[in-house]
């Protein structure tokens, strides 16, 4: 199942061709100054724990869509620079959503099928397995 075209902002409703993104759009501004195939790339979600140093980053994909070849290269050195990364794809038609952690090759072996409040709790876990202990 794919998604439906996105027709307007879900927080505002402002259709989509009126939207001025910014800088936002940087595919418009910064990609073309970049050599060859370089591009920036956004991250859709970050959380970083300052007392224990710790980042998590997550890259949300549509069900069964690949990630591309820049974005796995990203992703894998964030996670060789000690960024733990992990990778949902949904919601499937069933609402759930397969998440798992990336690898140091830029890999994800193992996927669990969850629902989103169990996504989120799994995000708190990680939040709290690093909160320092009194």
């Amino acid at each position: 199942m794919s998604q439906p075209a996105l027709l307007e902002c879900p927080t505002c409703s402002t259709p989509v061709s009126q939207i001025k993104m910014g800088l936002r759009d940087y595919s418009r501004w910064a990609n073309p100054v970049l050599p060859g195939k370089v591009g920036g790339s956004d991250l859709d979600f970050v959380l970083h724990q300052e007392s224990s140093g710790r980042v998590l980053v997550m890259e949300f994909k549509e069900p069964n869509k690949r990630l591309s070849v820049g974005q796995r290269m990203l992703l894998r050195a964030l996670k060789q620079m000690g960024i733990e990364v992990w990778l949902a794809w949904g919601p499937y038609a069933d609402g759930t959503y397969k998440a798992g952690a990336m690898d140091d090759l830029g890999e994800v072996p193992f996927l669990q099928q969850m629902t989103e409040a169990e996504l989120g709790a799994k995000v708190r876990n990680w939040w709290h397995t690093g909160t320092p202990q009194p």
